[in-house]
């Protein structure tokens, strides 16, 4: 016969630290076993709750002691426990149990068991095995099954999405597992996803991350596959992540480019930027007049409440200079070359901008490598003025003078808008020189506007 007096408190006190006793004494055969005692009093969960009674029982004999403890519902921040369940034995040399629950966030549900044993009650020696099916049904119509098992050395985990349908993606796998210790964690990903037609394919194998000492490094080289090919234009990718204190870094290297950003936490960032040469052929089909046999890119760009970018960007052997700065409400960019300049582009806003060729010449002459038709001889300066707003295209040309086809005109204006395929000239203003059976020099003017369809 066994007799159990017990006695079981739990409170919060003023510092919102989880406090509890457990006394519990038991006759067996007139020898009174050892008094069993537990006390916490440290700062567990900054709020908890637990509104229904907790109960504990105990039975066994001299040798063994078998426990159960039944928790019904305990709450900490934002998840529910419920139905929570030990079960297990006790005696001088080992313990053991097991652990049945179930988890509810506001994201996520989950079916929780597990056991643990531990000899001769050696912390060192505990090995436990938790599994968890998790149900999905507030994101997507699925189960998650996952599962860490180990001990205080080395934890072993393997996830496992079940094939679904998520908004217009079919996942047809997903699956982590890896192993953990005190220093580091490795793992391996395979995940294939299929959208309309298309397929793709994700492999990380041997991932790895280390935090022994800072700085915090995450190693990864992912496998991506489009369509069972590789991705050409990210091929072979190599990524490394390094977090110490307030500083994170990023690096990316790949056979196409390369990639170095860092973020501070109070918000500053930069990044440099190596886009290796290639043939942009083997990336897109150019029009048949687009003669682009190379291209290049190098940049830096830096945040700190507003951006600061500059990028040079090489077709064969034409360089164009590009530059952001400003705010991100307020962003404004310059594109130019030795032959042209554009500047003012407000990216954020309706976009407005300036532009100026100084010499027509000499940009047709930049121009002529990379265009696979003839172009008309012109010469002179031209400048003006685009807007968009709501897809309509605005511009205004002006030039004192232009040298077309050995015919000069003078005092030029020209002033429409461009939507929907469709040019309107609001304004056309010019004059000719005497010529073309003109006694002196003409002045031509639009008298109403008129529309050209560009298909």
């Amino acid at each position: 016969e066994v007799a159990i007096a017990s006695k079981f408190q739990m409170r919060e006190n003023k510092t919102k630290t989880l406090a509890f006793w457990l006394d519990a004494s038991t006759a067996i055969n007139g020898q009174v076993l050892k008094t069993i005692a537990s006390s916490f009093d440290q700062p567990i969960l900054e709020t908890f709750a637990l509104d229904k009674p907790i109960s504990l029982s105990i039975d066994g004999n001299q040798t063994k002691i078998n426990y159960t403890l039944l928790i019904p519902h305990f709450s900490a921040e934002d998840v529910d426990l419920t139905d929570i369940k030990i079960k297990g034995q006790m005696s001088e040399n080992f313990i053991d149990g097991t652990l049945a629950s179930n988890l509810e966030s506001a994201q996520i549900s989950t079916a929780l068991k597990g056991d643990f044993k531990m000899n001769d009650f050696d912390i060192n020696s505990l090995y436990f095995s938790l599994q968890g099916q998790s149900n999905l049904e507030k994101y997507m119509d699925s189960n998650l099954f996952s599962q860490i098992s180990g001990n205080l050395e080395k934890i072993d985990f393997i996830t496992v999405l079940e094939p679904t349908i998520y908004e217009d993606y079919t996942i047809d796998e997903l699956i982590i597992k890896g192993e953990a210790n005190k220093e580091s964690l490795n793992f391996d990903l395979q995940s294939a996803l299929k959208y309309d037609e298309n397929s793709l394919h994700v492999k990380i194998p041997q991932g790895s991350l280390t935090f022994k000492d800072m700085p915090i490094k995450l190693a990864i080289n992912p496998q991506i596959k489009l369509n069972n090919e590789p991705l050409i234009f990210i091929q072979n990718p190599q990524l490394l992540l390094t977090y110490e204190k307030t500083l994170l870094d990023a690096t990316l290297f790949s056979d196409l480019f390369d990639v170095n950003a860092t973020y501070e936490i109070d918000g500053k960032a930069r990044a440099s930027l190596h886009v290796k040469s290639f043939e942009p052929s083997k990336f897109i089909t150019l029009p048949e007049q687009i003669l682009i046999n190379a291209i290049e890119a190098r940049g830096e760009v830096s945040f700190d409440k507003s951006i600061d970018a500059n990028l040079a960007l090489l077709l064969d052997k034409t360089t164009l200079n590009l530059k952001a700065k400003g705010p991100l409400e307020d962003l404004k960019m310059a594109i130019w070359h030795k032959t042209f300049e554009i500047e003012a582009l407000n990216l954020t806003k309706n976009l407005q901008g300036e532009f100026k060729i100084a010499s027509i010449e000499d940009f047709i002459m930049a121009l002529n490598p990379h265009i696979n038709q003839e172009i008309p001889k012109i010469s002179g300066s031209i400048d003006g003025k685009i807007a968009l707003q709501d897809e309509r295209l605005s511009f205004l040309v002006k030039s004192d003078s232009l040298v077309y086809e050995e015919q000069s005109l003078h005092n030029i204006t020209i002033q429409g808008e461009f939507k929907d395929q469709l040019i309107t000239l609001t304004r056309l203003n010019f004059a000719l020189d005497a010529g073309l059976g003109l006694s002196s020099m003409q002045s031509f003017s639009l008298i109403k506007p008129a529309t050209f369809n560009t298909q």
